[in-house]
């Protein structure tokens, strides 16, 4: 029996004929009836070039119509080619879920970012509550309003000692205004300010800092004699160490407390590019709180100020409740 297979080679040839004779056996029709070659019929080496001029076609002749039969393995090749890229493109769409989905604790750009998650994690705006104006100033605890260590990213912690930054208006005007201190002072006694308290942070090792999230932060709450000079106050400044001569941008912030509002302040830094205060402060009674990050120009990140001054109005409400958390041991020393 012969090899239907357009492939074989005819009965009985111990050798490979003549490429311009080699035919294939004869699909349908009579013996002796010679078929149309086509170029798709002819038998190629892997590495011969696809040429068809020594192929010499016969005069037509009137046959049966060929009748389409099997093309060999090229077909079932296409298949399972077509089926292994399926697969193949099932994996990749897999694994890209996988990538998407996979717990990233153990990863290390997430470990990289880690200080960032723990600051940005949003929390609700806390309520306000009762916030009463009519105490005697020495009874209003500014030092327990402020932001603790567990509040900042990992590695920033409290460099300052609160005895030594806390202002009355005479320290104060000595400190934002050297050169004409007495002028600046009168202008904080006309703004019935009484006194502020400052909390520095910064990195607790110098060498781990990560410069592109921020140099430092600072909290501060400011004490005035009236709701309405705290209110004025915060429609300024803030009651902050800012130069109003700098470029000011505002940006939205939630209700916080009674009044908040957010904005950047840029400055040049004479030593390298331009630095930018992100400032979020909030008022609750007569009392004007803020929280500022200190960055260099693009490193600016309003959404964690935001969520640190969320935090810090928690540490307010808790001490006008009388429930204050305890306070950070104090620093060995105030930064150089």
């Amino acid at each position: 029996m012969s090899d239907p297979s357009p492939w074989a080679k005819p009965p009985g040839s111990e050798s490979e004929p003549p490429a311009a004779e080699a035919i294939a056996d004869p699909p349908s029709g009579a013996m002796g009836e010679t078929p149309v070659l086509e170029p798709a019929d002819l038998p190629l080496a892997a590495d011969e070039p696809q040429t068809f001029g020594a192929v010499q076609a016969p005069p037509p002749v009137s046959a049966a119509p060929k009748q389409a039969g099997p093309r060999g393995p090229s077909r079932g090749l296409l298949v399972g080619l077509m089926g292994f890229m399926f697969v193949l493109l099932l994996g990749l769409a897999g694994g890209l879920i996988w990538y998407v989905l996979k717990d990233d604790s153990g990863d290390t750009a997430a470990a990289a970012t880690s200080t960032r998650a723990k600051s940005t994690a949003t929390i609700a705006v806390p309520a306000a509550i009762a916030y009463p104006a009519d105490k005697q100033a020495s009874d209003y605890d500014l030092e327990s309003m402020q932001l603790r260590n567990k509040d900042l990213p990992d590695g920033i912690v409290r460099q300052s000692r609160n005895d030594q930054l806390t202002f009355t208006n005479v320290e104060w005007a000595q400190l934002v205004a050297p050169d004409d201190a007495q002028r600046k002072q009168s202008q904080l006694d006309a703004q019935k300010r009484i006194r502020n308290l400052v909390s520095v942070f910064s990195w607790s090792d110098q060498q781990n800092a990560r410069i592109g999230q921020a140099l430092s932060f600072l909290s501060q709450s400011t004490l005035y004699e009236t709701v309405e000079a705290a209110t004025a106050d915060t429609n300024r400044l803030c009651g902050l160490r800012i130069d109003e001569t700098d470029p000011l941008k505002e940006f939205t912030v939630p209700k916080l407390g009674d009044q908040a509002v957010g904005f950047m302040v840029t400055t040049p830094n004479a030593n390298f590019g331009k630095l930018v205060d992100t400032v979020v402060c909030f008022r609750t009674g007569r009392i004007v709180h803020g929280v500022i990050q200190t960055s260099f120009l693009g490193s600016e990140d309003s959404a964690l100020v935001t969520e640190l001054a969320k935090k810090m109005l928690l540490e307010v409400n808790e001490t006008f409740k009388g429930k204050a958390v305890p306070k950070d041991d104090e620093p060995s020393a105030t930064p150089g």
